[in-house]
């Protein structure tokens, strides 16, 4: 498993533009463009945060839980 999502580069357009800074309509055309075509990555994530959510809820020694 990968252990990120983003670039170093587009974290850093998404943090600018998620703050209302500026950046190059290009850069964060690519990035959204991206974010809104890969409905299985968005899969991924949701799962990802639900998974995340259990082993902080409730921690457990086996995967059966």
């Amino acid at each position: 498993m990968r252990t990120y999502i983003f670039t170093d580069r587009e974290r850093r357009i998404l943090e600018t533009w998620l703050g209302g800074g500026r950046v190059e309509i290009k850069a964060i055309s690519q990035v959204l463009s991206r974010i809104k075509s890969f409905n299985r990555l968005s899969n991924d994530i949701d799962l990802y945060l639900v998974a995340k959510r259990r082993l902080k809820a409730k921690p457990s020694k086996t995967a059966s839980t």
